[in-house]
């Protein structure tokens, strides 16, 4: 009876172990049902997450090669779900050739540790033949037992349009700088063009020079030769009247008359080349010659107008004057000489037809850093196609007057060379010529203002 009673009692306890285990069990069954439904929901939360971003997503058995695609990453290549198998094949397959070889090299770098993800844009064929551009991403999240990438999770992204607009700057920031190329080239050319241009005119404003200067110095040159040369044939005549004793009053008085009227002749022809050297000295702007002072414009415009100019000059005109007598500028006073008395000979010669007396007004202003000089006739005028030549070297208004077409050019260039200045004129026919000056002031401390000549046209 004992020995029955201890083996229920055995069986007893064997049946609550049970019990317990089973119930143990139970518990242990619900929570990794538990835990494993909430990881499937984190899994399903991070690829709605993703897909929601418009992005497709892989997860890669690296071990087996199989891949899970979803929906949307099929859907970016054109794809349907079931058009696509779990094989990582799909995948390599569609990258385009010309990628391949970098896209491994990426990868592998980082399934060997070498980098911290993998990441690279490539493209990938779609189901129509076509390429989108990808932006791959990926990460391995699980390792086999002998620490080998196991799980490797990743991102599809369609950077197509971003691509499409950096290659598009890229082609054409090429055509931009091929075109600046053929720019720069051209201008180079330009340039080379240019100075050819500006050398070849220099050669034809000499061989104008030359000619003109030879061409006026032609003709008295050419009288003093003929002078010297009479001289020389009546001084021999005399010689040999002389040595064979010949020589009569009669031949003395014939030299002498002869002789004074050759030298006279050769005198006048030497003074007037002499005058052209002169004026053609004046075309060169030599700042070496300069003696520059300090003086009073407005008793420097008198003086000139006074006893600079030839007195025959002054009964041919009336003149007029608005001078600001408190003017000092520092200069050289004979090149103002010069510009006024060409002034007056121009309208003297070609203003005032038919020698009637003409009405001339100069007018001198101070402005902040320069001052002015208006010098106006009541002649002629000047036809508007000669105006623009009117300061070219050789180029006279009135080819049957004494001028030689110089005076105007030498004070342009005495204006704009020497005083860096500007000089204007204006005229029409029947309403006489103005002529605008524009100087750069220099204070009588000696301190020089300001000479921004952009400022200084009329």
């Amino acid at each position: 009876m004992d020995s029955q009673n201890k083996k229920n009692e055995e069986l007893t306890e064997k049946l609550e172990r049970l019990r317990l285990e089973n119930s143990a069990l139970k518990v242990l069954a619900t929570t990794l049902s538990e835990v494993s439904a909430e990881s499937d929901h984190k899994e399903m939360t991070w690829l709605y997450a993703l897909e929601g971003n418009r992005d497709g997503v892989w997860d890669w058995n690296a071990v087996t090669n199989e891949v899970f695609f979803s929906k949307r990453w099929k859907e970016m290549l054109g794809f349907e779900e079931n058009e696509i198998s779990n094989d990582l094949s799909e995948w390599d397959k569609r990258v385009h050739p010309d990628d391949k070889d970098d896209v491994y090299v990426r990868l592998n770098h980082h399934l060997d540790g070498e980098t911290p993800f993998y990441q690279h844009e490539h493209r990938v064929q779609c189901k129509d033949g076509s390429y989108k551009w990808i932006l791959d991403r990926g990460k391995v999240i699980s390792w086999t037992e002998g620490g080998k990438p196991l799980r490797v999770v990743g991102t599809h992204t369609d950077v197509t349009l971003r691509k499409e607009i950096e290659l598009a700057n890229q082609r054409y920031r090429s055509e931009i700088e091929e075109k600046n190329l053929h720019l720069e080239d051209a201008h180079l050319k330009l340039r080379k063009a240019k100075d050819l241009l500006v050398e070849s005119e220099k050669l034809a404003a000499l061989g104008k020079l030359v000619r003109g200067i030879a061409h006026e110095l032609n003709t008295p040159v050419g009288i003093a030769i003929t002078g010297a040369s009479y001289l020389e044939d009546i001084s021999q005549k005399l010689k040999i009247a002389y040595e064979q004793k010949t020589m009569t009053k009669q031949h003395m008085e014939t030299f002498l008359a002869s002789n004074e009227q050759g030298t006279s002749m050769v005198n006048r022809s030497l003074e007037l080349v002499a005058g052209l050297i002169q004026q053609f000295t004046d075309l060169s702007v030599d700042q070496g010659r300069q003696v520059n002072r300090i003086y009073n414009l407005s008793a420097h415009i008198h003086s000139i107008l006074k006893y600079g100019l030839p007195e025959s000059h002054q009964s041919r005109y009336q003149i007029s004057m608005d001078l600001d007598d408190e003017l000092m500028i520092e200069g050289d006073p004979d090149s103002l000489k010069k510009i006024l008395v060409q002034f007056v000979d121009n309208s003297l010669i070609h203003g005032f037809e038919n020698s009637r007396k003409g009405y001339i007004h100069l007018k001198t202003r101070k402005a902040e850093d320069y001052f002015e000089i208006t010098y106006r006739d009541d002649g002629i005028g000047i036809p508007e196609d000669q105006l623009k030549h009117i300061f070219e070297p050789f180029y006279t208004l009135n080819s049957a007057s004494r001028g030689l077409g110089i005076g105007l050019h030498a004070i342009y260039n005495l204006v704009v060379h020497q005083m860096k200045g500007t000089i204007q004129c204006n005229s029409q026919p029947g309403k006489g010529t103005e002529f605008y000056i524009r100087i750069p002031l220099l204070q009588v401390d000696g301190d020089c203002l300001r000479k921004d000549s952009s400022h200084w046209s009329k």
